[in-house]
Parts: structure tokens; sequence; C-alpha cells
């Protein structure tokens, strides 16, 4: 299983963070302004801590 933005094993292992243009295509799929709403209530649920997934199962 790949997560946006990755196609491809290899580019996952060799990328850091989010493609700059990941915040367009997240309202663009969940409707505007859904990229607002997620993050605050992710960052009020959290109190600021907060980690990106590290894991994934090949």
């Amino acid at each position: 299983m790949l997560i946006y933005p990755f196609t491809s094993w290899m580019e996952f292992e060799t990328k850091i963070g989010l493609a700059p243009d990941f915040q367009k295509d997240f309202d663009s799929v969940h409707g505007a302004g859904s990229w607002a709403k997620t993050t605050a209530a992710l960052d009020a649920s959290v109190e600021g801590w907060f980690d990106e997934v590290r894991v994934m199962i090949k």
C-alpha cells in the first residue's frame, strides 16, 4: 500500500515530507477548506504533539 504522493517504494524511501501541492490536492478531493479543518482538529486533540506516519508495510 502506498500513500499519496508516493508512486513507488523507491520514491517513498528517498523522499522526505509531502509534495508542495499536497494541501491543494487534499482540498480538491475532500472539499474546499478540508485541509485546514482537518489540521485544526488534529492540533486541538493532540495539544501540538503529533508525528508523521513513519512505518508502512511493504
